[in-house]
């Protein structure tokens, strides 16, 4: 239903037969909110989401304008946006276009993109571990992912972000870092260490890629603690 609507929307054809010299000539987007009107559900909630943004999931393309049109091509670009934590549905299909071109018409829906986790664990009538984390799995619609979180055990806790870019751009580059602040829970002495990380990655994105690559720091100041008995 969504391939449909979108052809109508954009009064596109569908081309079932794509010839062997034809061409990438265009790439057409249409973009779908969370929730739709025949949905059972408030439209509203949709302000809570931003919807992708259309340059982004372009960039998921795998087929270039200009280049020679491939079913490999088209599943690539499928492929790379079936995301489930991005999105509910993504399709990615070749429509009629000027002679000698093929048109790929890229429909995708989003999915709901922010959660809130919490995980207490007691022994008895005393909490001895919690976990609470919320995350944005695509920040200002932009298939970003940045999270807060804070972690409680027994004798320490640690409070800490991680912000992870899945591709920046063309070049296909892969961004992370995060930095958590450590403290001490059973003398309640405060910050008393820091850990962080950082790593960038030219990932195997597609199969007719050949290399990838990734460097990483990581850092690690913190007390080592142990529970007797």
């Amino acid at each position: 239903p969504l391939v449909e609507r979108a052809l109508d929307a954009l009064s596109l054809t569908p081309e079932h037969s794509p010839t062997a010299d034809a061409r990438v000539c265009a790439v057409h987007v249409q973009r779908y909110r969370i929730v739709r009107e025949e949905d059972r559900l408030p439209l509203w909630l949709n302000r809570f989401h931003t919807l992708s943004r259309e340059r982004v999931i372009r960039q998921a393309v795998v087929s270039r304008t200009g280049a020679p049109y491939t079913e490999r091509g088209r599943a690539e670009s499928e492929r790379q946006l079936r995301d489930p934590l991005l999105f509910g549905a993504a399709v990615v299909v070749p429509v009629q276009g000027e002679p000698g071109c093929v048109d790929l018409l890229v429909v995708t829906r989003d999915a709901w993109s922010l959660t809130f986790n919490v995980a207490p664990e007691t022994n008895g009538a005393t909490l001895s571990r919690l976990y609470v984390g919320i995350t944005e799995a695509n920040l200002a619609g932009t298939n970003a992912l940045a999270s807060l979180s804070y972690d409680m055990g027994p004798a320490a806790w640690s409070l800490g972000t991680l912000v992870s870019a899945r591709r920046l751009g063309r070049r296909r580059i892969a961004v992370s870092q995060s930095f958590r602040v450590h403290g001490d829970r059973e003398r309640g002495r405060g910050i008393d260490g820091t850990s962080s990380g950082v790593r960038v990655e030219r990932p195997l994105f597609a199969s007719h890629v050949r290399w990838g690559a990734f460097a990483a720091f990581n850092h690690s100041v913190t007390v080592a603690r142990a529970l007797a008995g």
